[in-house]
């Protein structure tokens, strides 16, 4: 719950958002709904869906339940309220409960999609979140998670769960340090990814069998990869991204949008995490906009610069 009101209160405070939880039954004892207001206009409804159910899918997202404008049987509907989700696989505790650093990562860049969804401005849906350029899909989900791991940010989030004593220095450091450890390697796996998606997609001759995919794959990997896999290596069976969610031969747009984020970061550390001039900067420059101009000019409109490399590097300690 701490998590929550942390997120909420960043909502608040850079986007001007109050989230008004809702005393109503949804399709889940464990479901929250809320009202999401901004300058007193209601302008979405929120499902907050993060315990586990063995009928859910795994992992953790954000989607639109119904979009703001969209069409039935050639008729439009107008200016209906959108409905947003965020959805996890938490495992909810008798009395409360704990999360790992990861665990609130994920509700921080999931709950940042769903809030891009609820903020969309254009009234065509298809200009909207997800409908932007692939490549800069993820930067505001990627960007929000900073406000779990930087140290300026972690002193105000993270508190103990029985004496509510702020996370001590000494661990804070520590933290810091883990930042940048065996980064080189989660680097390489991304890259090792992206480059199978690109190449499976890239394939000109269909394999006939199975086994004629998977030696396709272990050739692939064995290729771009820093270490050894044996025979029994079937990574690409369980890669869901680029199978059945939107990001067939794009899920490179993960690391991608990291590079892009570590530069636009940098840009808000440097005028202050919690400044709210910088953050309705960002909304004028890039969240809103979005579809009007290509998002290499957003991202200058914002940096006021080209896109330079080595934010991404000093971020991973290369």
């Amino acid at each position: 719950n701490n998590v929550i009101r942390f997120l909420h209160k960043l909502a608040e405070t850079f986007f001007w958002v109050v989230l008004k939880k809702l005393d109503i039954e949804s399709y889940d004892i464990d479901v929250e709904v809320y009202e999401v207001y901004r300058e007193w206009k209601l302008i979405s409804y929120y499902f907050m869906d993060l315990f586990y159910r063995k009928e859910k899918r795994q992992w953790a997202w954000a989607d639109i339940i119904r979009e703001r404008n969209y069409e039935i049987m050639q008729k439009w509907i107008k200016n209906k309220i959108p409905l947003v989700v965020n959805c996890a696989n938490f495992q909810k505790w008798i009395n409360k409960t704990l999360l790992t650093i990861r665990d609130v990562e994920t509700i921080f860049h999931e709950f940042w999609h769903a809030l891009h969804a609820m903020l969309a401005e254009s009234k065509y849906s298809e200009l909207n979140w997800f409908e932007v350029e692939w490549d800069f899909v993820e930067l505001p989900s990627q960007l929000l998670e900073n406000w779990v791991i930087d140290k300026e940010s972690l002193s105000k989030l993270a508190i103990h769960h029985e004496t509510w004593v702020s996370i001590e220095e000494e661990l804070i450091n520590k933290l810091e340090k883990l930042k940048i450890y065996m980064t080189w390697n989660f680097v390489v796996s991304q890259n090792e990814y992206a480059l199978l998606d690109l190449n499976l997609h890239m394939i000109e001759n269909i394999p006939d069998s199975s086994l004629e995919l998977d030696k396709i794959c272990l050739d692939l990997i064995k290729k771009y990869s820093l270490f050894d896999k044996e025979e029994s290596y079937k990574m690409y069976c369980s890669f869901s991204h680029i199978f059945w969610w939107w990001y067939a031969a794009w899920y490179y747009s993960y690391m991608w949008a990291e590079i892009i984020e570590a530069q636009v970061f940098d840009k808000i550390k440097k005028e202050w995490m919690f400044n709210k001039e910088v953050w309705k900067k960002y909304i004028d420059s890039i969240l809103w906009p979005w579809t009007k101009k290509p998002a290499k000019e957003l991202f200058y409109d914002f940096v006021k610069s080209d896109l330079d490399i080595n934010y991404f590097y000093k971020r991973k300690g290369l």
